[in-house]
C-alpha cells in the first residue's frame, strides 16, 4: 500500500469516527433534553447528513449475553452496526456501556396522527431475526410511544426507558410502551415505598391466608381472562362452583368486593405491584 493510500485511508477512518462520534452526541441531547433550540439542532443534524424532519420513536436496548457470560463493549459494538446497516436512516448510539443501553430512533410512518406500529414490528422482526443468526447474544427491547417534534424524542425516550426498566426477564424480547402503559405507569409507584405499601395491602393479606398460593393464581387468571368466568374456569381446568368459591374466599381474606369496581381496581393494581 503506498503512503497516498494509507494517509486517504487514515483520514477516512478519522472522518468516520468523527461522524460517529457526534451523532451520538447529538443523540444524547436529543434524549436528555437539549439546551439548544430546534434550529441548532437541526443544523448540526444537517451537518451530519441526519433528517430530524423525519417522525421517529425511540428504542432502549439492551443485550442479553449467553449465561454466565458478561457484556461486552463488543457487544454492544456489533448491536450499533446491526442497526447501522443497512442504512434505514436510524439515529443509533451507546447511550451508557455500563448500563447495558443502546438507544435508537427510528424513522416511522405517520397516519392519521398515528405511527405505524404494524410497519415497525416487521422490521423489529427481521432484526431481531438477524441478531439469532448472526450473534452470540440476544436482546431485549423496549419500543417508545411517538411524540410530534423533535421535544418529543426526549418524552418518547422516557416511554421506552420506562418500558425497560420495569420488564423482566421473562418477559417479551420486544415491548411497545402502548401494550404495556399500566404495568410501566403502576412500576413508578413500587419506587415508593408508602404507596407501594399501601397498593399490596390486600395481596399481602391474601398471601399470608393462601400458603399454597392457589386464591393468588386464581385472581391472577381471572383478571388475565379480563374477569370472565368461564374463560378463567377453563384455564384453571375447574368447575364454575370450585372458581366462585375461590374467589368468596378472596373477598373474605381481603376485605374487598370483587364485584365493586372499586375494590376490583385495588386488587389488580395490588397484584400489578407484586
Amino acid at each position: 500500500m503506498t503512503a497516498e493510500l494509507i494517509v486517504e485511508q487514515a483520514a477516512l477512518m478519522s472522518q468516520v469516527q468523527w461522524n460517529k462520534r457526534h451523532r451520538e452526541e447529538l443523540l444524547l441531547q436529543l434524549i436528555e433534553g437539549s439546551s439548544l433550540n430546534d434550529g441548532q439542532l437541526l443544523s448540526i443534524a444537517q451537518r451530519l447528513d441526519l433528517d430530524l424532519s423525519q417522525p421517529r420513536v425511540a428504542t432502549v436496548i439492551k443485550v442479553i449475553p449467553r449465561p454466565g457470560e458478561p457484556v461486552t463493549l463488543e457487544h454492544l459494538q456489533k448491536l450499533v452496526h446491526l442497526l447501522e446497516h443497512p442504512e434505514r436512516d436510524n439515529i443509533v448510539g451507546i447511550a451508557s456501556v455500563s448500563m447495558n443501553e443502546i438507544v435508537v430512533l427510528k424513522p416511522v410512518t405517520i397516519v392519521n396522527h398515528t405511527w405505524n406500529r404494524k410497519e415497525e414490528q416487521k422490521r423489529v422482526a427481521k432484526l431481531v431475526k438477524r441478531i439469532d443468526n448472526e450473534c452470540d447474544f440476544s436482546i431485549q427491547m423496549a419500543i417508545g410511544d411517538y411524540f410530534p417534534g423533535l421535544i418529543g424524542l426526549a418524552r418518547s425516550y422516557e416511554t421506552a426507558k420506562a418500558t425497560i426498566e420495569s420488564s423482566t426477564s421473562n418477559d417479551d424480547a420486544v415491548m411497545f410502551y402502548q401494550d404495556r402503559k399500566l404495568s410501566v405507569l403502576v412500576s413508578s409507584i413500587k419506587q415508593d415505598p408508602w404507596r407501594a405499601t399501601q397498593l399490596k395491602a390486600p395481596i399481602d393479606k391474601l398471601m399470608a391466608a393462601d400458603t399454597k398460593k392457589v386464591l393468588l393464581r386464581t385472581l391472577s387468571t381471572f383478571f388475565a381472562q379480563n374477569c370472565d368466568l368461564a374463560q378463567t374456569c377453563e384455564s384453571l381446568h375447574i368447575h364454575r362452583n370450585t372458581l366462585r368459591y375461590r374467589l368468596d374466599k378472596i373477598q373474605q381474606e381481603t376485605n374487598l368486593d370483587i364485584n365493586n369496581l372499586d375494590d376490583k381496581i385495588q386488587l389488580y393494581l395490588a397484584l400489578k405491584c407484586l
